[in-house]
């Protein structure tokens, strides 16, 4: 019996690596289809390497806490620890 993926959980991102060898950078990814692309040039630094990638499609993901948002609790701007 054959066993089928609801589509909410079939993966839809790429997988993407960097990788340094010789001095010298490279990106790869992986599709969910399996189908794989590289960089079809070397980079200098990993800074040049993300910018290519992100030419072909890589989209970096931000720091935790600049992906936390606005509802972390506020520290008291009264020095007193908050309390009243």
């Amino acid at each position: 019996m054959e066993t089928t993926t609801p589509q909410s959980f079939v993966e839809r991102r790429s997988a993407w690596s960097f990788t340094v060898s010789g001095g010298k950078w490279t990106w790869r990814a992986v599709r969910p289809d399996k189908s794989k692309s590289v960089s079809q040039s070397t980079f200098d630094s990993l800074s040049e390497c993300i910018e290519d990638a992100m030419r072909s499609g890589y989209v970096p993901l931000k720091p935790a806490v600049d992906r936390r948002g606005d509802d972390e609790p506020e520290e008291s701007e009264s020095g007193d620890g908050g309390t009243a």
